[in-house]
């Protein structure tokens, strides 16, 4: 079994251009990435490979999945890489592995630990990150190196499949509770209208689907077809959009605001990276009316136990438009306000402008 893995990574590897590790090749002092699994609760990360995508020779998408990839996981974070079969609508799951990597405070933690004595009867584990990375790398590689081989072809095929039907099979993957998933998949997509029909729940996981040529003008009805089934598509097109750098920050808390018409509540997951940038964050609302759900676009600004978050919606919340007002502050752990709405739009039949008192309780 190593050594099928070790060589479909040789393979995959030598196509994209990628060093090797030697452990990979000699199958001796195989890194241990172990110790990270279980730490990080936080998110989750799935890769779904459509096979009917593989073409003989085009390793392109492969080398976008690695190029982006490993500097946007957090520490511990699991990632899983899935083959998926829209025309026998399969998932088959290929390889799973957990970042090796540990939070700035613990990297803090075991710099201040070095001395004499660790150094002469234990391996610094932070020496050890580089090789233990570039390994988790390789077998990255292997398990896409995997994927490409069992299902290259000399065309593209079944251009009139429904990709959906294949993650309705899986969705139960992509609910893990109190933990956010991130779902990168490389399909063309094919029509929205076979999928239309269908009913299933992405439990709130956020989208960054590539690999779409003719389909990027249907976008608008890929978003709503997401939102119907509690996804959020961030990215769509041909290239693999994923902001660089990994959330430092996470949060989540419960909203609450009213409109004129009704209570809305519901929860919000805050994830920022160093610079502030908010990454797939989003707020979900319950009413009686209907449910609503948009990723948030902005930057959270801390200052010690404070925090101010300025935002946009990508989708309608308080008003059904896109580009809502998002605003909260407050202590990190308390209770923040603020609000949420349209401040240029009034509401229907009245001179009361679209913006709604928004509060937000840490859990």
């Amino acid at each position: 079994m190593w050594k099928l893995i070790t060589h479909l990574s040789l393979i995959m590897f030598l196509l994209m251009g990628a060093p090797i590790n030697a452990h990979a090749l000699l199958g001796s002092g195989i890194p241990d990435l172990g110790a990270f699994k279980g730490q990080n609760s936080v998110r989750q990360t799935l890769v779904y490979i459509d096979t009917t995508m593989m073409i003989d020779g085009d390793v392109t998408w492969a080398k976008r999945i690695d190029s982006k990839l490993a500097g946007s996981l957090m520490p511990g974070e699991k990632l899983v890489i899935l083959g998926l079969d829209p025309s026998k609508c399969m998932v088959e799951e290929v390889w799973t592995g957990y970042w090796p990597d540990y939070p700035p405070d613990e990297i803090t933690r075991l710099k201040e630990g070095r001395g004499l004595m660790n150094t002469l009867f234990s391996e610094d584990p932070l020496e050890q990150l580089p090789e233990q990375q570039q390994f988790f790398r390789n077998q990255v590689g292997a398990a896409l190196g995997k994927i490409y081989e069992q299902g290259k072809t000399e065309a593209l095929r079944d251009k009139h499949k429904s990709v959906m039907s294949s993650l309705a099979a899986d969705e139960d993957r992509m609910y893990e509770p109190g933990m956010a998933t991130r779902v990168i998949l490389y399909s063309g997509m094919g029509d929205p209208e076979a999928s239309s029909a269908l009913s299933l729940d992405l439990g709130n996981a956020v989208f960054y689907v590539f690999g779409v040529k003719d389909q990027v003008r249907n976008k608008a009805t890929w978003e709503e077809l997401f939102l119907h089934d509690n996804g959020l598509l961030v990215a769509f097109g041909s290239d693999l959009e994923i902001a660089s750098g990994a959330p430092v920050f996470v949060k989540r808390y419960d909203l609450e605001f009213a409109t004129t018409k009704n209570e809305f509540m519901g929860e919000m997951v805050l994830m920022a990276t160093p610079d502030g940038k908010l990454q797939d964050s989003y707020a979900t609302l319950r009413s009686v009316e209907e449910p609503r759900m948009s990723v948030l676009k902005g930057i959270c600004k801390i200052n010690g136990s404070t925090i101010k978050i300025h935002a946009k919606t990508a989708s309608g919340l308080a008003t059904k438009e896109a580009d809502e007002l998002f605003e909260l502050a407050g202590p990190i752990h308390g209770n923040l306000t603020g609000r949420i709405g349209h401040p240029g739009y009034k509401i229907q039949n009245t001179n009361q402008f679209a913006v709604f008192k928004l509060t937000a309780v840490a859990k």
